[in-house]
């Protein structure tokens, strides 16, 4: 993708910048649940996501791993909707500001903050929230669904993001062992114990 700022023409590339975002599920009977994702911006295909009841910094930090792991290198920018994610993580600001620790300093990306995002719902029926594994399976559709829809509002023109993203990222894994102990150090903060899905 191409864009111009102040006269000087900039190139992406598929894995420069991933957009952190997210959504809200209906469940019939119960509190809504929250999807957090991350998606690259060039290709505007969805890389990792979680599934949970309230938003934590470890929930966070297990959707962007997998999305390293699935570009094979760390991005160089992350952008975040920031009212909406220190909405999501309020009453407790150390929560937001861990967040940014772990994206900003840890994996030594740069981060926007001024990213905006519009609130989205999913509804789902009865017999979608069965069980946590059918909530997920109707997650990963939505996903699914998603990267692999022709697109043509936008620079995509036609192509699916799952075709922009394989043709685009790198063929192999290019984290260094320094990348790769950052992924292990974010594996190790991240908490299973809470009712939590990943792709």
């Amino acid at each position: 993708m191409r864009y111009t700022i102040n006269g000087i023409e900039y190139t992406t590339r598929v894995g420069d910048t991933v957009v952190a975002d997210g959504f809200a599920l209906h469940v019939p009977g119960g509190k809504p649940l929250a999807v957090i994702y991350f998606y690259d911006e060039e290709s505007r295909c969805p890389l990792g996501w979680e599934v949970m009841k309230n938003p934590t910094p470890s929930h966070l930090s297990s959707a962007f791993r997998k999305s390293c792991m699935m570009l094979g290198r760390i991005p160089e920018v992350v952008r975040i909707d920031g009212e909406r994610f220190r909405e999501a993580f309020s009453p407790n600001e150390d929560d937001f500001n861990e967040v940014l620790t772990i994206i900003g300093i840890a994996a030594g990306c740069d981060v926007d903050l001024g990213y905006r995002s519009l609130p989205t719902m999913h509804y789902l029926s009865r017999q979608q929230c069965r069980s946590m594994d059918s909530i997920l399976h109707t997650v990963g559709r939505l996903f699914e669904l998603q990267r692999n829809g022709r697109q043509h509002h936008n620079h995509l023109a036609g192509r699916t993001p799952r075709d922009v993203f394989e043709n685009g990222r790198c063929p192999v894994n290019m984290m260094s062992a320094l990348d790769m102990g950052t992924m292990n150090w974010l594996w190790r903060n991240e908490v299973c114990d809470l009712a939590v899905a990943s792709c």
